[in-house]
């Protein structure tokens, strides 16, 4: 098992990541969001992200594309200062490595891509 990595946006941090998996270009882990207690209004934003990102994804796990081809299209117009940044990175052993705009799944699960 890898070591935990800390997922930020911008100076936000997010929560960890244990990464399980990988298939080039794609790699999976487990997140565990951090504490929400005394957030501001960016990360009440990337909050609603994540929970949008979350029901993509299931409409993926749940084989219905059509849905899912739609969603993601007006998830991409309501967020694309989060789609389209180079503000996302991991942090590991004071390491920082620049990712895509992270997928956020059922069960807490997660995938990336490096950017």
């Amino acid at each position: 098992m890898s070591e935990p990595y800390r997922l930020f946006f911008r100076e936000i941090e997010l929560g960890t990541i244990i990464e399980d998996d990988s298939d080039f270009p794609n790699l999976f882990g487990a997140f565990k969001p951090a504490d929400k207690v005394g957030r501001g209004e960016l990360w009440r934003y990337l909050q609603e992200y994540i929970e949008q990102s979350i029901i993509g994804n299931g409409l993926m796990e749940d084989n219905k594309i059509e849905e899912w081809e739609c969603f993601i299209y007006k998830l991409s117009e309501k967020f694309p200062d989060l789609i389209e940044t180079d503000d996302w990175y991991l942090l590991s052993d004071d390491k920082r490595e620049p990712i895509t705009v992270p997928i956020f799944g059922r069960d807490n699960s997660i995938n990336w891509r490096w950017n």
